[in-house]
């Protein structure tokens, strides 16, 4: 039975028996297509067409940040990078020529009364934060769409801006000052949580009950590679009450799969997210000893998986690729609930014969060649 590429995600990531997994784009950075461009990728196709991959997840640009925006505005510049107030309110340095992760050098929320100001711009009814063209048409295509729509992950803006708790407050405040935060102030880390959990909720309410959502995103970024930015301990007191509330409103709308996003090592709260009702991780960075066989012998069928291909073996080449594959692709593709995928985007020292290389390998695996 061959089926469309919605109903295949969610009958993979579900345990459902499907005519196969989803062979599914990576993500690319900027510099790794243009050098494709020069090693044999044809300038005139897109990447995801150019390796015939399935229709990928839509999300519904659903703006989740303060409204009105903050006035983006330019602070100063060298020839190397510029530093910029960003219209959600913080202020990066970027480099002008290159790619790296911004560095975040201000933020608009420093105190209790700052968040007292910034909460008044995350009103969940203003009618901005739906497409201006949000109705019935655009309701049918969602509904009707042969591919998985997905909520959670915002409205693109830079930096972005998704449903997250830890995540998110870090990006409006920093990591140090919220760190500091759970200890010195918790009464308001706790307020800024569950206005954050009840603000997602109605944000997307009018989107859940009107569309039929495959998937909801939650990012995160939780952790680094030799573990969680918290205690397991913050994360079961601040964060995974926010987890409960939010997951029973997917639930009630009949949205069982919620994938968190995050980098890192998250091996000792993954029971804490399964307890919040999150049971889907991307996208397992290797690297950070995160390693899909041994989590499917430790969880069974109790969580989805997505990701975990190591890109470190693309860039060394054939053996090595083809020994990442093997390594995992049988056991997980025998279990379900696995979607293969780089650990994350693939970075441009990946040269394109051993991308294509893995592509082809990868369909092998999947039934596709």
């Amino acid at each position: 039975m061959e089926i469309d590429a919605r109903e295949r995600f969610v009958r993979t990531l579900t345990f459902k028996k499907a005519d196969r997994i989803p062979f599914v784009g990576d993500g690319y950075w900027r510099q790794t297509i243009n050098r494709w461009y020069t090693e044999g990728l044809p300038t005139n196709v897109d990447v995801e067409d150019y390796f015939g991959f399935d229709k990928g997840v839509e999300d519904i640009p659903i703006y989740l940040g303060p409204l009105p925006s903050y006035v983006p505005r330019l602070l100063g510049e060298t020839d190397r990078y510029r530093i910029e107030v960003k219209e959600i309110g913080v202020t990066c340095k970027e480099l002008k020529v290159g790619m790296s992760m911004p560095e975040f050098i201000d933020f608009p929320i420093k105190t209790s009364k700052d968040w007292d100001t910034f909460k008044k711009r995350l009103d969940p009814h203003d009618p901005r934060r739906y497409p201006r063209y949000w109705g019935n048409e655009l309701i049918e295509y969602y509904n009707s769409a042969d591919h998985p729509i997905a909520l959670g992950d915002g409205a693109s803006v830079s930096p972005p801006v998704h449903v997250g708790f830890f995540g998110m407050l870090r990006r409006y405040m920093g990591f140090v000052p919220l760190v500091k935060a759970f200890y010195q102030y918790p009464e308001w880390v706790h307020g800024m949580m569950d206005y954050l959990a009840d603000f997602y909720i109605e944000a997307l309410t009018p989107a859940a009950e009107q569309v039929k959502i495959d998937c909801a995103w939650v990012w995160e970024d939780i952790a680094f590679n030799e573990g969680p930015l918290i205690s397991p301990a913050l994360f079961k007191e601040f964060v995974l009450p926010c987890y409960r509330k939010l997951t029973a409103f997917y639930r009630k709308h009949g949205i069982e799969i919620v994938i968190v996003d995050s980098d890192g090592d998250l091996r000792t709260l993954i029971p804490l997210f399964i307890e919040g009702g999150v049971k889907h991780f991307w996208p397992l960075e290797a690297r950070a000893h995160m390693d899909v066989v041994a989590l499917r012998k430790q969880y069974s069928k109790n969580i989805g998986l997505l990701g975990n291909i190591d890109k470190r073996a693309l860039v060394e080449g054939k053996e090595a690729i083809e020994k990442e594959l093997e390594s995992k692709l049988p056991p997980l593709i025998e279990s379900g609930g696995f979607i293969p995928h780089i650990d994350h985007s693939v970075p441009p020292d990946v040269p394109f014969q051993n991308y294509r290389y893995y592509i082809n390998l990868l369909k092998r695996y999947i039934g596709l060649a």
